[in-house]
This record gives C-alpha cells, structure tokens and sequence, in this order.
C-alpha cells in the first residue's frame, strides 16, 4: 500500500477486463498460429519452384548437347520465374530466411532465461569458445 493507493486483487477485478484479456491472448497465439503456418507454406512453395527451375535448367543443358569441360553451359532466364520475376523468389527466399532467423533468436533468448544457459555464459571461455 505505496502512496495511500490500495492494491486490487483478481478477485475485485471486473470480470469483463479478464475476459477481454484473455480474448486478446487467444486472438494473438491464434494470429501467430497462421503466420507460421504461412512461412512455413512459402519455404514449401519456393523449395518446389526452385527444384523445377534447376530441372529445366538441366534439361536444357541436356537438350543442347554442348559440353564444355569443368563447366556446363547454362543459361538462366526471367522466363523460368513465377511472372518472370527472379526478385519475387528472392524476396520470398529472403522473407523465410529472416523469419527463420528471428525464430531461432527468439528461442534461444526465451530458453537461455529458463535455463542455466546464461550463468554458462558469465565464463567468457564457455561463450567464445576457448579450450585454452
């Protein structure tokens, strides 16, 4: 009891305000839900295109029956791409890269402080990785 204020407990709370919180937490694991459901749907998609593209590309190569030793002789176009946009790919490429990274960043931060993961790390020898 700071500054004459008295302290409410759950039970003096309005249970609209819990309901409302709750609601929220439910809307946002469910937003999360999708969204790695989506990048996960993206990686499957550009994986596929980016097979079919190195298949055709193959093929080509087998198609001209040109030979050049220690390097064959490809020619990669704008027409292999969806919409004959490489950068599309790229983009989705990049997308998933740094999703993937901010995940595993995240994980790592959330694990380390449920763990003895961080008083490992007060050894500077553990963290770089010193065997001397």
């Amino acid at each position: 009891m700071t500054g004459g204020k008295e302290e409410r407990t759950l039970e003096e709370t309005s249970t609209w305000a819990v309901a409302v919180v709750c609601f929220v937490m439910v809307g946002v694991s469910i937003v999360i839900e999708h969204l790695i459901h989506l990048v996960g749907s993206i990686l499957l998609a550009v994986g596929a295109k980016l097979q079919m593209i190195i298949t055709k590309m193959g093929l080509r190569i087998q198609e001209r029956g040109d030979v050049v030793k220690g390097a064959p002789v490809v020619q990669p176009g704008d027409d292999l791409f969806w919409c004959n946009r490489p950068r599309l790919i790229l983009f989705l490429i990049h997308f998933v890269l740094f999703t993937n990274a901010f995940q595993l960043a995240f994980f790592m931060w959330s694990w380390g402080h449920h763990t003895s993961f961080v008083q490992l790390c007060d050894t500077p020898s553990l963290c770089l990785g010193d065997t001397g």
